[in-house]
């Protein structure tokens, strides 16, 4: 067994794709350099899998990508809030590191590690704080969704852990 290793949380610029406004968070391995074609594989792997149109009114066309570049394995997930408590999501793998050829995961190969836990988790409180409970930021209960929205994209995670 390997010893824990604090990991980078990037945040990158917020992404549109197909009516989608995406949260983009890249974790990174120690000695792991940003990969941007893997970046904007992810984004157009989002593009694919995102349900269409963006707005309805199950779900409002915000969501997250998570790209991990790891010490083994790259890892996508991509994932979308609906039914105003819930993020769905689906996770890939790059095929080999000399490509940026996402596979997507079977439920039975799907993991989710403590690094990527940890956005997930930031992202459930960003969706509390600013969407779910905006009192609690200060925000009047009657803020409009779109205020909302906007505040939550503003959430960002930037750390090592």
């Amino acid at each position: 067994m390997s010893a824990y290793v604090p990991r980078r949380l990037v945040p990158l610029a917020l992404r549109e794709v197909g009516g989608w406004r995406l949260k983009v968070t890249q974790v990174l391995a120690p000695g792991r350099a940003a990969d941007a074609e893997l970046v904007e594989a992810a984004v157009a792997a989002a593009g694919e899998v995102l349900p269409t149109p963006a707005v309805t009114p199950l779900h409002h066309g915000v969501g997250i990508v998570i790209v991990h570049q790891g010490t083994r394995y790259d890892f996508v997930l991509v994932g979308y809030w609906t039914h105003e408590t819930e993020l769905r999501y689906e996770t890939f793998m790059r095929a080999s590191t000399e490509s940026t050829r996402l596979e997507g995961l079977t439920a039975g190969e799907l993991a989710t590690d403590v690094w990527d836990l940890r956005v997930l988790a930031f992202e459930r409180d960003a969706w509390l704080e600013h969407v779910l409970r905006p009192s609690a930021r200060g925000g009047d209960a009657a803020d409009d969704w779109e205020t909302r929205l906007r505040a939550y994209l503003g959430a960002r995670l930037e750390a090592t852990l």
